[in-house]
C-alpha cells in the first residue's frame, strides 16, 4: 500500500531540524475501516516497532503498519483476521 501525498504532506521538516542530523524513526499507524490511517507513534528502531505493532494488535485488535519515512514505503504490516468471516 502506498500512502497517499495528503498524508506524507503532513510531515514537515523545520529549519532547527536541518541543522542537526535526524534520528531515523518508523511510523506506526492503524488502518482505520475506510482505509484511512491513523498515526499511533513513531519508534526509534524497526525491531521496536515490530514488537509494538504486535502488542497493539493483541491489545486492540486491528489493522496496523509500520512506515519507513527514509525509504517512503510500508516496512511491516499486521493485518486483523476476523474471525466472523
Amino acid at each position: 500500500m502506498q500512502l497517499q501525498p495528503p498524508l506524507l504532506s503532513r510531515f514537515v521538516v523545520s529549519s532547527a531540524c536541518k541543522e542537526r542530523p535526524l534520528k531515523r524513526t518508523y511510523d506506526i499507524f492503524r488502518r482505520l475501516p475506510d482505509g484511512g490511517p491513523v498515526w499511533i507513534e513513531a519508534v526509534q528502531t524497526l525491531e521496536g516497532a515490530r514488537a509494538r505493532v504486535t502488542s497493539l494488535s493483541e491489545a486492540q485488535p486491528g489493522d496496523y503498519f509500520v512506515y519507513d519515512l527514509v525509504h517512503n514505503k510500508i516496512v511491516e504490516m499486521v493485518e486483523y483476521a476476523d474471525s466472523r468471516s
